[in-house]
């Protein structure tokens, strides 16, 4: 991806992530519905992107890390079979989405799922989008105390 789609991508994820909070805040239901279709559609995208280049996630996430942990692990095991840390996270991607539709304690093991899954990406810097992930949290904080 360009640099100039790059910077797009990332100003339309976070103009998106703060409408969600708002949106989570005065409607919790649509807003529940739109994570959950986020995370199953964020599952797709990531399992038909990981077979057709893999590496493009270390291509990609790799130079973007914010800490020397993350590019080492990025650059070094990851890079050997991208699909095979990829798919299981894709599978936690929907597992999340899916979990958006239930009430009551499942739908907070999603909650809490997906706060995870939202904190472990924060530190791939620009290439998750910071500070995204981090906005993310806050709307799945919102509908902990909202539902």
């Amino acid at each position: 991806m360009l640099q100039g789609q790059m910077l797009v991508a990332w100003v339309v994820s976070n103009a998106f992530a703060l409408a969600l909070i708002v949106l989570c805040w005065r409607l919790p239901r649509v807003g529940r519905a739109i994570i959950g279709l986020g995370f199953a559609a964020a599952a797709m995208f990531n399992v038909v992107s990981v077979m057709a280049n893999p590496q493009g996630y270390v291509q990609g996430f790799g130079p973007q890390a914010l800490f020397p942990f993350y590019e080492n692990f990025i650059n070094g095991p990851f890079a050997g079979n991208p699909a095979m840390f990829v798919l299981p996270i894709a599978a936690g991607q929907l597992i999340i989405g899916l979990l958006m539709f239930f009430r009551g304690v499942w739908f907070k093991l999603g909650l809490a799922g997906g706060t995870i899954f939202l904190l472990a990406i924060t530190p791939l810097g620009f290439g998750s989008g910071f500070p995204m992930p981090l906005l993310g949290v806050a709307a799945f904080w919102v509908l902990w105390h909202k539902s």
